[in-house]
């Protein structure tokens, strides 16, 4: 699958601009975590969806700076933390359902990860 790329703009002072580049990267970001994602079981999706939903609460679509975030754009940046979260926990030995990262998904060395 093709991968976006996102040039990170220098010296962004204008709300829109900021806005624009958060949800680039968090476009490049969603790409990876929704591979993950699709990647596991059906008992691990429904055990990340709770994590998801569960940082959908504390999540607002306008930031302090009265910048509003596209509600698709939100969900794409809760589905980066808790694929992140789930990573995360990983590397601690502490199992989400059964979540493992696809080493088909691994560049760096390609073997299991």
């Amino acid at each position: 699958m093709a991968r976006k790329s996102a040039d990170l703009l220098s010296g962004i002072t204008t709300e829109s601009a900021k806005l624009t580049e958060f949800e680039m990267i968090t476009l490049v970001q969603y790409e990876s975590a929704k591979d993950t994602y699709d990647a596991q079981d059906d008992e691990t999706k429904a055990a990340l969806d709770v994590i998801t939903n569960t940082i959908r609460t504390y999540a607002l679509a306008e930031t302090a700076d009265g910048i509003e975030i596209d509600e698709d754009v939100l969900d794409q940046a809760l589905l980066v933390l808790t694929m992140q979260v789930a990573s995360d926990l990983a590397l601690l030995d502490i199992k989400v359902a059964n979540y493992s990262f696809p080493a088909n998904l691994c560049v760096a060395c390609g073997s299991d990860v």
